[in-house]
């Protein structure tokens, strides 16, 4: 649980209200993350507290500007996923697309 309060303390300075069902779709996406790099190099950050902290909380940062209801998003080289998926995670509202040249990414699994 101690990625849930990192997060959770994070998302309210930012007037997010970070719930446990956002918080069980980071976990389920951290350990896609995870299982998927023992085969493919997505990234090179592996440590569960880094992919929090230089992923998840990095992807949110976007937030410390307001962005207003129904946005449209496009993630262009979207990797990992990062950030178009995080964003995703916390705003349904916003419409993401993610764009990427290599087919290797997660994100192909994500809607």
């Amino acid at each position: 649980m101690k990625y849930f309060d990192i997060m959770k303390t994070f998302c309210s300075k930012l007037d997010i209200n970070f719930s446990n069902q956002m918080y069980e779709k980071f976990n389920i996406y951290m350990e896609m993350l995870i299982e998927y790099n023992k085969n493919i190099n997505l990234t090179a950050i592996r440590n569960r507290d880094e992919i929090v902290s230089r992923h998840f909380l990095d992807s949110l940062s976007i937030f410390n500007y307001k962005i207003k209801y129904n946005s449209k998003l496009c993630d262009v080289g979207s990797g990992a996923g990062f950030p178009g998926i995080p964003i995703k995670i916390i705003r349904s509202d916003i419409n993401v697309d993610l764009i990427e040249s290599i087919s290797k990414s997660p994100a192909n699994t994500w809607s």
